[in-house]
């Protein structure tokens, strides 16, 4: 359970207004997430839902401002993205 479940969980340690980087060109319009806390260990699994609208036809990616893992081992990991249910590329640097 170190790991987290799904995708974009990393928008929890940002408020949701500074997850996105700005861009006038991406409107995002609603935030859900769904977590899995344990009582016995510090562990968070989750999954972000991000519904977004491009605004300009030459809009490819949406870039988000994540927080990705320490070197000591905490933080989050994305696991997948997906488009309609769909997995689609993505890079977490």
């Amino acid at each position: 359970m170190r790991r987290f479940a799904a995708f974009l969980l990393a928008f929890l340690l940002a408020a949701p207004a500074f997850g996105q980087a700005p861009d006038p060109d991406v409107d995002v319009e609603r935030y859900v997430f769904r977590l899995a806390l344990r009582d016995d260990t510090d562990a968070i699994a989750g999954e972000a839902t991000v519904e977004a609208r491009f605004l300009d036809d030459d809009v490819d990616a949406l870039v988000l401002d994540l927080v990705g893992p320490g070197v000591d081992g905490t933080g989050m990991t994305v696991e997948a993205v997906l488009h309609d249910g769909a997995p689609v590329p993505f890079t977490h640097e």
